[in-house]
């Protein structure tokens, strides 16, 4: 997981296609407050070090349930992969003999 950060920009790009499906072309301005927000988590992401990173990830759930009515739940799936991918650790690979 620790290899593939990228999981979570795809369900999030999900999560934004399922609110544009279900609701439709009306909800571009909330798809566009997404999209928004994705852009700012994975540059925060990408760029800060471990602590801001386990302090994203802790904080992204419940950011996600307090935003159920435009959406959040439907980010759930990202955070808690951007989570495992934060959390996951190095596993060391040794060569066969």
């Amino acid at each position: 997981m620790r290899d593939r950060p990228w999981i979570s920009g795809v369900l999030a790009a999900l999560g934004m296609l399922a609110i544009l499906v279900l609701v439709g072309p009306s909800s571009l301005p909330l798809v566009g407050f997404w999209l928004a927000v994705s852009i700012g988590v994975g540059w925060i992401w990408r760029t800060s070090g471990r602590v801001l990173r386990v302090a994203l990830c802790l904080a992204l759930p419940p950011l996600c349930v307090l935003m159920t009515f435009e959406g959040g739940l439907l980010f759930l799936p990202a955070a808690f992969a951007l989570a495992g991918s934060t959390f996951a650790r190095k596993r060391r690979v040794e060569a066969p003999l």
